[in-house]
């Protein structure tokens, strides 16, 4: 059955060639750079049901003058769009990847600015 570490791999592996350095699981300690992270929302310590909530969490760093980076933020919120569309299921599974909602977050971590996409993943093997 498929769960969290799988669906974390299977977003890493489509989006890893975006343009940003790409991170599975939790945020590196200390990362001054642009960078994603991919991580699994795990809602509950019962076995998944083949459907897994992933969270794509972009961070930049803030600007001196306080304004969002919107071109940038659009930019490559447009290139995981397309590269998540585009992917066909990786060997050995079917998969839907469906995407949940994304929105700006206000205070993701401390020094940055953040957006977040939030996909759902039907796995089956």
């Amino acid at each position: 059955m498929a769960d969290g570490f799988d669906s974390e791999e299977i977003l890493y592996n489509i989006i890893e060639d975006c343009g940003v350095m790409v991170y599975k699981g939790p945020a590196p300690t200390n990362k001054s750079g642009e960078h994603i992270v991919v991580r699994s929302i795990v809602t509950s310590n019962l076995p998944d049901v083949n459907v897994v909530p992933v969270a794509v969490n972009i961070y930049k760093p803030k600007t001196g003058n306080g304004m969002i980076d919107r071109t940038w933020f659009k930019a490559i919120r447009a290139t995981i769009y397309s590269l998540v569309e585009a992917a066909a299921s990786p060997s050995g599974y079917y998969c839907v990847i469906d995407r949940i909602f994304s929105q700006f977050i206000e205070d993701g971590k401390d020094g940055f600015d953040c957006f977040s996409i939030r996909y759902e993943l039907t796995l089956n093997q």
